[in-house]
């Protein structure tokens, strides 16, 4: 480890929640034995993390109705880390938990497109409609095989 604390931002943007907009900031050491739970529709940042292994274990969600601002299949929001809390947006976080056998779907999925992609587009949200960045080199006709690979194997 880089020997200082490893540093964590949140801010709840979940809509009805007490604690809308409010940020809080922790300082903590790695420890293996323990883990962090953030909840859907919390924004995170972590800070000072050389030399730090992390392990992410997302719980896949969906929503019939969901949020515009989040995903089709998972909630995930990318905020600027310089915006001020009342500039991150208010979400309302997929309410069902995906079944263990989408996520082992999803994971055969990932397996196959790893062999054949060589990089994955960022998705972008702006005003409700979803752009996909990724370096010119791959051209606009690699966004639409990928685009359409997701849409084919979604719920």
């Amino acid at each position: 480890m880089n020997g200082g604390k490893i540093i964590g931002e949140f801010v709840d943007c979940r809509a009805n929640s007490p604690t809308l907009h409010k940020r809080i900031r922790i300082e903590f050491d790695a420890d293996p034995d323990f883990s962090l739970k953030i909840p859907a529709g919390v924004a995170h940042l972590f800070m000072n993390l050389a030399g730090v292994v992390t392990r992410n274990e997302p719980v896949l969600r969906w929503d019939p109705e969901p949020d515009k601002l989040f995903s089709p299949i998972a909630d995930i929001l990318n905020v600027s880390a310089n915006a001020k809390d009342e500039e991150f947006p208010v979400v309302r976080p997929h309410r069902y938990v995906v079944p263990l056998s989408y996520h082992q779907y999803i994971a055969s999925l990932h397996r196959k497109w790893s062999e054949r992609v060589k990089v994955y587009p960022v998705r972008l949200v702006i005003k409700d409609k979803s752009y996909y960045i990724i370096p010119k080199e791959y051209g606009s006709n690699y966004v639409s095989k990928f685009t359409s690979n997701l849409s084919k194997n979604s719920i």
